[in-house]
């Protein structure tokens, strides 16, 4: 983990990163994971409070 001010970025092990972005492509971001993935071209996570987890 390497934490920026208040941002934590964690690393993954690369055993799982293939299903773990086939999840977030799929459904992410709920009902709306196509249009997401169509329009800004990555993977990404909503969250209830509002945050947005994206994997470039």
């Amino acid at each position: 983990m390497i934490a920026i001010g208040q941002f934590h970025i964690y690393s993954a092990n690369s055993d799982f990163i293939q299903d773990l972005l086939t999840v977030i492509f799929t459904c992410g971001m709920y009902n709306f994971a196509e249009q997401w993935s169509y329009k800004v071209g990555s993977s990404a996570k909503s969250g209830i409070g509002g945050g947005i987890l994206a994997v470039v």
